[in-house]
C-alpha cells in the first residue's frame, strides 16, 4: 500500500513509495511488483504527490527518523524522487531498503552527499541465512558471499539490518531462529516479516507457533505479523484514496 504513516508522537515517518520493478523481480514470496511501474513519469508523479502530502500535513520539525521503502531497492528510484526527499531527510536518521549488490562505497557516499542524513540504516532482504531456503525456496538469487561482504562493509554513519521472512510451508521454524541468531551476529539487527499469501504467489502460508512469535518479538528490532496493527502509528487514510 503506497502512502505514509506517522508515529503518533510525531518523531518517526514511514513512506511507502512507488518504484520501477525490482531489477531481480523473481522472488517467489514477493508481490510488490503489483505496485510498481515501468512508466518513470508515473513513478515520479506518484511519489511527488506522497512527499508533498507529507510536507503539508506533518510537522517536520518534530521528526527525528524517516523510513523510505519501495518494495525493491532505494537506489533504483528516479533521481527526481531522491531529490524531492532531501527536505524531509536532511539531518535525520534515514532508513532505506535495497538488494545487497547495489551497496557500494560510491552508492552510499552519494546518498550521504545528496540527502545529508545524520545516519543511514540499510535494510536488506536476505530473508534466510540458509542458502537453500534463500535461493531455492524463496529464489532470492543472493549468494552467501554477499552476507559476509555486507557484514564486513564499514562506513561511518551507516548500519545494516536484514529482513527475515517466516510463516511459509517448507521453511522450518528452527531455520528462522537460526537465521535471526546469525543475522544479529553479522548485522545491527533483524526485522521479521510474516509471509502474506497472494493469488499470484505459489508459496503456501503456514501459521507460526506462539514460541516463534514470542522469540521474534524478543530478538528482532521490528516485527510485522498478519492482523496485528501497531497503535503507535497513524495513517494518512485520505491520501490513499487519491492514488488508487
Amino acid at each position: 500500500m503506497l502512502g505514509w504513516w506517522l508515529k503518533k508522537d510525531g518523531t518517526q515517518l514511514l513512506l511507502i513509495l512507488m518504484g520501477p520493478p525490482c531489477r531481480w523481480n523473481n522472488c517467489h514470496h514477493c508481490n510488490f511488483s503489483l505496485e510498481s511501474s515501468f512508466d518513470s513519469q508515473k513513478v515520479i508523479n506518484t511519489n511527488q504527490k506522497i512527499i508533498n502530502d507529507v510536507s503539508t500535513k506533518v510537522n517536520l520539525s518534530t521528526l527525528s527518523e524517516i523510513k523510505v521503502f519501495n518494495g525493491g531497492s532505494f537506489f533504483e528510484l528516479p533521481k527526481k524522487t531522491i531529490q524531492d526527499l532531501k527536505p524531509l531527510v536532511k539531518d535525520k536518521s534515514f532508513s532505506i531498503e535495497t538488494r545487497p549488490e547495489l551497496i557500494t562505497r560510491i552508492s552510499i557516499r552519494s546518498l550521504f552527499s545528496n540527502l545529508e542524513p545524520s545516519r543511514l540504516n540499510v535494510f536488506i532482504g536476505f530473508d534466510s541465512f540458509e542458502p537453500k531456503i534463500r535461493n531455492m525456496l524463496l529464489n532470492k538469487n543472493i549468494p552467501q558471499s554477499e552476507l559476509f561482504r555486507i557484514a564486513n562493509f564499514s562506513l561511518d554513519g551507516t548500519q545494516f539490518f536484514s529482513y527475515i521472512v517466516f510463516g511459509i510451508v517448507r521453511m522450518p521454524e528452527s531455520s528462522v531462529v537460526r537465521s535471526v541468531e546469525k543475522f544479529n551476529e553479522l548485522f545491527s539487527g533483524t526485522s521479521a516479516i510474516e509471509f502474506r499469501p497472494h493469488s499470484q504467489i505459489e508459496l503456501e502460508y503456514k501459521e507460526s507457533t506462539r514460541f516463534l512469535k514470542k522469540y521474534l518479538k524478543n530478538n528482532c528490532v521490528t516485527t510485522d505479523f498478519i492482523g496485528e496493527d501497531d497503535e503507535e502509528w497513524q495513517m494518512s487514510s485520505s491520501f490513499h484514496s487519491d492514488i488508487h
